[in-house]
């Protein structure tokens, strides 16, 4: 609890927050922490390859500034990446507060940053998003890696709940936050919803699948 009373010690947990080593399928380790500016280059050529072709699919500019905001010291919000080799080769968002979320009144807005249209999460809670990976180090592990270290993160800033959109259509994450813990709480509903990367980089206008599941998670606690 007293990691969420000030924005001084959310971000001092956030600074000082590092998952080393973490064994990957195949050899190897990656290390889980908060994105630098040094970061942001390789990130966005990850996630503009991970979200290529799909619904999810947005501009190198707005990936870019994307990022760069969020290298920005917040209290409320913070980006993961997985190092590998020295190599940020993975990358995911977590937010605590609904404002972080662009939802200042429950309402998804037009700066609105993640999140279902029709199914938010709840409104202070953990809440992950923008989870990728270089196409070429699937396989191995490290979304897996990088999950468990959001989580241990959420439960250092005070939260015992980790919530999540997915696309169901997605057989490899869904699968992967089935078998991580995860259950599904919601469906989007297909005539008033939105897609969640749609909120988070603005729709490209015509038809968006919508299959995406909201899924939470109970974390244990650590003694």
């Amino acid at each position: 609890a007293s990691a969420r009373a000030t924005a001084e010690a959310r971000l001092a947990l956030q600074s000082a927050f590092e998952r080393a080593d973490m064994p990957l399928s195949g050899g190897g380790a990656v290390t889980v922490r908060a994105l630098r500016g040094e970061d942001v280059r390789r990130v966005v050529e990850v996630m503009l390859e991970a979200f290529k072709g799909t619904p999810d699919e947005r501009p190198r500019a707005r990936v870019a500034k994307y990022l760069v905001d969020r290298c920005a010291p917040d209290p409320d919000q913070v980006c993961l990446v997985g190092v590998l080799d020295g190599d940020p080769v993975s990358v995911a968002s977590l937010s605590f507060t609904e404002e972080a979320r662009g939802f200042p009144n429950g309402v998804n807005g037009p700066d609105a940053t993640s999140g279902s249209r029709s199914i938010p999460c709840p409104p202070d809670a953990a809440y992950l998003c923008n989870v990728a990976v270089d196409v070429s180090q699937r396989g191995r592990g490290i979304a897996k890696s990088v999950l468990l270290a959001a989580e241990a993160l959420a439960l250092e800033m005070g939260h015992h709940t980790l919530w999540l959109h997915v696309r169901t259509s997605d057989p490899v994450a869904f699968g992967l936050y089935q078998s991580s813990g995860y259950e599904v709480f919601a469906r989007e509903d297909d005539k008033n919803g939105g897609s969640f990367l749609g909120a988070l980089f603005g729709s490209r206008g015509g038809d968006e699948t919508r299959d995406v599941a909201l899924m939470r998670k109970t974390l244990p606690s650590v003694s």
